[in-house]
């Protein structure tokens, strides 16, 4: 960025003196071509200065000298592709940033938490987290959550809900545990023979439950299997099981966002040529020389 605003005020500035140049180069009266003296007033076609013949011509009050007309017309022409090569480089690499730091650049970011536990070998809870969010605008972002009680690796009750992300500490879901227990204690009646219902159908168990299913779907630090229940007693026997999975990318606005790539380069191309044609080709011809002719500009 600080390259990028440096070359157009050097830019700006080379601009501006090839301007003064061009307008400082200028005669004030009729000029003799060769050596710019000025011959208003001469009787005959010769510089009484250097002695050039000017039947061929003489320059016009506020006109160029060709040779200055020459070297300055193809300073600017080839500063002209330069610059505007460099430009387009310049703007090639850093416009994505510029981009960003506008809003029209953002980061995508996909995550897909999954933790697992045991009460036993044979009862297990799962808590999948997944959503998708941009890094700069979290505030209408919500993720799924999905929770699976199983028994002899068959799921026995399934809840599904939807909830605000949250990125800290870590990716996940935030839901709320008094519906999750209630979805899945609908699924799991007292009589059955998982240990989860025991669990589900304590008032005081199902509280320590949701509350540790939803620090699973939105941790607030590490997640740990060694929550206790009512009774003080480790409501998990099997360790703890965390995955993420993911990635981000970047989500471009629409193409025509990147014009400026081209279209400043080309603006700048095209101000250098018509200021270098102008003095190369508009200013070209002399005018023909006249006795007692030419009146000082201003």
């Amino acid at each position: 960025m600080a390259i990028l605003a440096g070359f157009f005020v050097l830019e700006s500035v080379l601009l501006g003196l090839l301007c003064l140049i061009f307008w400082r180069g200028r005669v004030a009266h009729v000029a003799c071509p060769g050596c710019a003296h000025n011959i208003q007033g001469l009787p005959e076609p010769r510089c009484s200065e250097c002695g050039r013949d000017l039947t061929e011509g003489v320059v016009a009050p506020g006109g160029l000298r060709p040779k200055q007309r020459l070297w300055l017309g193809v300073v600017v022409l080839v500063l002209g592709v330069v610059t505007s090569f460099l430009a387009l480089g310049l703007l090639g690499t850093s416009w994505d940033l510029i981009l960003r730091r506008a809003g029209l650049v953002y980061m995508q970011q996909d995550f897909n938490r999954k933790v697992e536990t045991e009460i036993d070998a044979f009862n297990r809870l799962e808590v999948r987290s997944t959503g998708t969010y941009a890094q700069n605008n979290l505030t209408n972002e919500v993720g799924e959550v999905t929770v699976i009680l199983s028994l002899n690796d068959r799921d026995i009750a399934t809840w599904k809900g939807m909830g605000p992300i949250e990125v800290r500490p870590s990716e996940g879901v935030r839901i709320d545990g008094n519906e999750v227990i209630e979805g899945l204690r609908s699924q799991v009646s007292e009589e059955s023979e998982s240990r989860f219902a025991s669990l589900l159908h304590n008032e005081e168990d199902a509280v320590l439950l949701g509350d540790v299913i939803v620090s699973y779907a939105a941790p607030q630090g590490s997640v740990s299997a060694g929550a206790l229940d009512s009774r003080g007693s480790k409501m998990f026997d099997g360790s703890i099981s965390a995955s993420n999975a993911g990635g981000g990318q970047l989500v471009w606005p629409s193409a025509i966002w990147f014009a400026p790539i081209y279209v400043i380069p080309a603006v700048l191309f095209l101000g250098f040529l018509i200021l270098g044609l102008r003095i190369l080709i508009f200013r070209r011809h002399l005018q023909p020389f006249e006795v007692n002719a030419g009146r000082a500009f201003t």
